[in-house]
């Protein structure tokens, strides 16, 4: 098995928790929840919203610091 090549702004992915755990909070006080199993979904093509552009735009002046 090869490895692919998953990049451009039509391909995302999403981690979606399916099993949660109960620990204690590292200062006694209480229990929090954390994700113990989830699932990656891969997601390709399609049309991109506008929220979606907005995001894009966002990342992008913000990772490569520079102005559009």
């Amino acid at each position: 098995m090869q490895g692919g090549h998953f990049s451009g702004i039509y391909r995302k992915v999403q981690l979606k928790p399916l099993k949660w755990v109960k620990i204690p909070k590292s200062d006694g006080d209480g229990e929090e929840e954390r994700p113990v199993e989830a699932l990656m979904v891969l997601k390709y093509g399609g049309v991109l919203t506008h929220a979606g552009r907005k995001q894009v735009y966002y990342h992008s002046v913000s990772e490569n610091n520079c102005k559009i």
